[in-house]
């Protein structure tokens, strides 16, 4: 009798060792996954704001092309790209006003 409760016991504390080792194992492997994960995301937040400020400037310098084509417009340049008066009625595009009825309080 006392020797099948050894066996028993003996049996149980292996198979609650090697559970214990086992959740041990993968508790190890989920934060070693999750601080490399870690590691990674900092590694390329570092290097979109890198794009983030070469795109800046990127931008900045467009927006100064721009700013400085659009001061040499003029209508003799338009006439030299071949750009004509409109000749005729000339409609325009319009919204008529939906809220005509609407009290204001």
């Amino acid at each position: 009798m006392t020797k099948t409760i050894n066996t028993t016991l003996d049996r149980l504390s292996v198979t609650l060792f090697w559970s214990l080792l086992s959740t041990l194992v993968l508790l190890v492997g989920v934060y070693g996954y999750m601080v490399n994960q870690t590691v990674w995301n900092a590694f390329n937040k570092d290097q979109a704001e890198a794009q983030v400020v070469a795109l800046n400037s990127k931008l900045g310098d467009l927006e100064f092309q721009y700013m400085s084509l659009s001061n040499n417009v003029s209508i003799e340049k338009a006439y030299e790209l071949g750009f004509q008066n409109a000749s005729g009625k000339t409609l325009f595009a319009s919204r008529e006003l939906v809220a005509k009825n609407v009290a204001m309080k």
